[in-house]
């Protein structure tokens, strides 16, 4: 899948060429840059976005997951809490921002980002990874590798093609099986 990025990557450009202010191939290049891990590449395009439209919901959530994929936890929440509040219910910058919470520690306010989402969407792949995400944590006081474990496989069952869900549950599922054998 990677030289289809690439293609894909390469298509963005030429319409940029073209077009250096139309938003949507600016942030559909940044999200091919981050997939391809160019993740400050990734964080320019997001922050190119902005400054043509500060409000661009896709480009607060490119912005957030590439600062959070860069570990800069701190500037991924504000872009994505921005992205929370002009996304009107969108359940996509709701769990960007769960995972945020989830690497600082802040597992209750995860919860309570999820929580609604889980509720209104039960088929909603994403939510159900993220909150997998949340029972796994080692230091999460909701750590329940049971729990975890279901929704993992229901984040797989919902999305039968993603193949990054089904990677996550083989690491999940080899790592719990490592702790049986130790």
């Amino acid at each position: 899948t990677e030289w289809r990025i690439r293609e894909a990557l390469e298509a963005f450009e030429e319409a940029l060429d073209i077009d250096p202010d139309d938003l949507e191939s600016i942030v559909h290049a940044g999200i091919a840059k981050y997939r391809l891990g160019d993740v400050e590449a990734a964080i320019g395009m997001g922050q190119r976005a902005l400054e043509i439209d500060p409000e661009h919901v896709p480009a607060l959530m490119l912005l957030g997951r590439a600062k959070w994929k860069a570990n800069r936890l701190a500037d991924s929440e504000r872009a994505l809490v921005d992205a929370v509040d002009l996304g009107k219910g969108n359940p996509e910058p709701m769990c960007y921002l769960a995972n945020t919470h989830i690497d600082q520690g802040r597992f209750d306010d995860a919860k309570k980002l999820l929580d609604p989402v889980i509720a209104k969407s039960p088929n909603h792949a994403f939510s159900q990874l993220t909150m997998a995400r949340l029972h796994d944590a080692e230091k999460s006081p909701l750590r329940d590798p049971a729990a975890a474990e279901q929704l993992f496989r229901e984040a797989v069952r919902i999305s039968p093609r993603n193949a990054e869900y089904h990677r996550m549950l083989a690491e999940f599922l080899g790592k719990l099986a490592a702790k049986k054998i130790n």
